[in-house]
């Protein structure tokens, strides 16, 4: 793939901006280089993917990593609209991918044995899929999407057990896409890895207004060695805890169950999660707590199961015991997000419904229960009121 165009920026007081141009991409991919930018040196580098609709950007990224440390990417995609997968279509953004990366390490000082893909709803998916295309990849990010499909890696390699690429997935608990959110997390730790899992509470299919920590702490820990984190991890944490203690008793329970899974948690070692631990015990050892662990630990129990099912019969039980947990919790917090589960897993059952009755139509099937894959929601407009998107 020829490189057509080079444009090298000065911004005062910010990362120097390199646009990149290629045939037939319809937007210029946008580089930040760092802050101090030297060219004897080698960076890391973190190349993002927007959403359905989306220009090239690099403002969430930079909002998440030091500027001093990092080159961050603006993708950009051959592939228009909303997400749909093919082997094609992945084979021709993984071309790019490469020729971008290539170009960057010959002249931009890029490490490329420290090569970083995330992107956020249709950028999550394809960064996803990356992991899994490109083996040289040392890690990536996932935002507001999840696991689907098995990638055609072209015979150059997959993320296959073993592998242990470092993961952070983030998503919305109110985002249709969370249980797919929760398939990649279970996916990419069976290769060995420890993946990162955050869900912002409260929110649908939006990145967090006020930016997410654990990110911050995840991409810090690819550029820094633990020795020299741990100082400032710890103060950090402290400080998380310490604002967790001022909530009420079930925002604190949440709290601490969501600190016990960031990055700087692991980086402190067993000590320091089994404090949080302990804490969270102390708290569901007396209701109210009490009696939302219990439901919470069912409701979790049906989400992992609803990830297995793409039949029509067996959405329609998982839809089932969502109303289920409804009518013996209807009192309890876990409730309101199990309206929420009960309405997403309607909509599949009727989904998978119709998509079983077109499919007998075409094939002649007449198994009721035929396997249907579900179709993933179509974001027609990017993110609205994201300051860290543009």
């Amino acid at each position: 793939m020829r490189l057509l165009l080079l444009l090298l920026m000065p911004m005062a007081g910010f990362a120097k901006t390199v646009e990149l141009g290629f045939p037939d991409l319809e937007h210029r991919i946008k580089v930040e280089l760092p802050d101090d930018y030297d060219p004897a040196k080698k960076y890391p580098a973190v190349f993002y993917y927007p959403g359905t609709d989306g220009q090239p950007d690099t403002s969430l990224i930079r909002n998440h990593v030091d500027g001093r440390e990092w080159i961050v990417v603006g993708m950009a995609y051959y592939q228009q609209g909303k997400f749909t997968y093919t082997a094609e279509a992945l084979a021709k953004e993984l071309t790019l991918l490469r020729s971008v990366r290539r170009n960057l390490a010959e002249k931009r000082g890029l490490d490329q044995k420290r090569c970083y893909v995330a992107g956020i709803s249709k950028g999550g998916w394809i960064a996803d899929l990356l992991l899994q295309a490109e083996p040289t990849l040392a890690g990536g990010a996932i935002l507001c999407a999840g696991h689907l499909y098995r990638a055609n890696n072209s015979g150059r390699g997959s993320s296959a057990r073993g592998t242990g690429k470092p993961v952070y997935i983030g998503v919305g608990r109110l985002d249709d896409n969370y249980p797919f959110s929760l398939r990649a997390l279970l996916y990419h730790r069976s290769t060995g890895a420890q993946p990162t899992f955050e869900t912002w509470q409260g929110i649908a299919h939006v990145f967090p207004k006020e930016g997410s920590t654990a990110l911050q702490q995840w991409f810090a820990m690819r550029v820094h060695p633990a020795d020299k984190l741990r100082a400032v991890a710890e103060k950090e944490m402290r400080g998380e805890l310490a604002e967790a203690e001022k909530l009420d008793a079930y925002a604190k329970w949440m709290r601490l169950k969501q600190l016990k899974e960031y990055p700087y948690s692991y980086l402190l070692g067993d000590v320091w999660i089994e404090s949080l631990i302990g804490k969270t015990a102390a708290l569901e050892a007396n209701d109210p707590i009490k009696t939302e662990a219990a439901f919470f630990s069912w409701h979790r129990k049906l989400l992992f199961q609803e990830l297995n099912e793409k039949t029509v019969l067996g959405m329609a039980k998982i839809n089932l015991a969502y109303q289920n947990l409804i009518l013996k919790a209807p009192h309890a917090r876990q409730a309101v997000l199990a309206r929420h589960d009960h309405k997403r897993t309607q909509q599949l059952y009727h989904q998978y419904k119709e998509q079983d009755a077109l499919a007998k139509e075409k094939k002649g099937n007449k198994d009721p229960f035929a396997p249907v894959e579900p179709k993933l929601p179509e974001n027609k407009r990017r993110i609205p009121g994201n300051p860290l998107i543009r």
